[in-house]
């Protein structure tokens, strides 16, 4: 009988092992999809508006208050951009605690960008 229990209570301690490290990789996802999420949010609110007509991105002033208000609030976003034709992209970048940036680079001789 002795070594039946020790291989019942084997068996239970690897189930609960797996049990723990399933639940603790179900609540990494779940941390890692809270973060993300309001990025997910403000692009396809900006792809919105763009589809929708209500902002043009070739209006630099106007495009350029979006891209900064949709870094307002979520410190975990950095910097937002819209790639247009030719690989040039429209970017807004978190500079410091209240200071934001907007700038328009050519990605063309990028290798990152070459296909």
């Amino acid at each position: 009988m002795t070594g039946l229990g020790i291989w019942l209570a084997g068996k239970n301690t690897l189930a609960l092992l797996s049990a723990n490290a399933s639940r603790s990789l179900a609540d990494t996802v779940g941390g890692i999809e809270r973060h993300l999420r309001p990025a997910e949010d403000r692009a396809r609110f900006i792809a919105g508006r763009i589809e929708a007509g209500t902002v043009n991105p070739e209006d630099r002033k106007r495009f350029g208050l979006l891209l900064t208000g949709a870094l307002a609030d979520v410190p975990q976003i950095e910097s937002v951009a819209l790639f247009g034709p030719g690989l040039t992209s429209f970017f807004a970048a978190r500079r410091g605690d209240d200071r934001f940036e907007l700038g328009e680079v050519d990605h063309a001789g990028d290798a990152r960008f070459s296909s």
